[in-house]
């Protein structure tokens, strides 16, 4: 959220996930260049204000990196296969999910 300067309400409007992978080596590109980014398709957004921009996808997209350098992107996406939630492609489930009592997505 924060390096696609999102909100949560957005992340919870997610409609499509892209993962964006650089394909080059390791030693082909500078060590501050992201390994690629995460795209969203958010719809509804919480700044839209008109019917026209609450119909419009809002794109996010946020580089893979994080101030650490842990691979946070490769285990947020374990995760949600783990969990059974996509991982590309059109979102049955919100990216940021509630969980019930019986750890199913809601």
């Amino acid at each position: 959220m924060i390096y696609g300067s999102a909100r949560a309400s957005d992340m919870a409007r997610a409609i499509k996930l892209l993962v964006d992978r650089d394909v080059r080596h390791l030693n082909e590109r500078d060590a501050n260049e992201p390994e690629g980014f995460i795209e969203l398709a958010v719809l509804g957004n919480k700044g839209a204000r008109s019917d026209v921009h609450r119909r419009m996808l809002l794109p996010v997209v946020a580089p893979m990196m994080s101030l650490s350098g842990a691979k946070w992107c490769d285990a947020f996406l374990e995760a949600r296969m783990a969990l059974g939630l996509e991982t590309e492609g059109r979102l049955r489930w919100p990216l940021l999910c509630r969980f019930d009592s019986d750890m199913a997505a809601a």
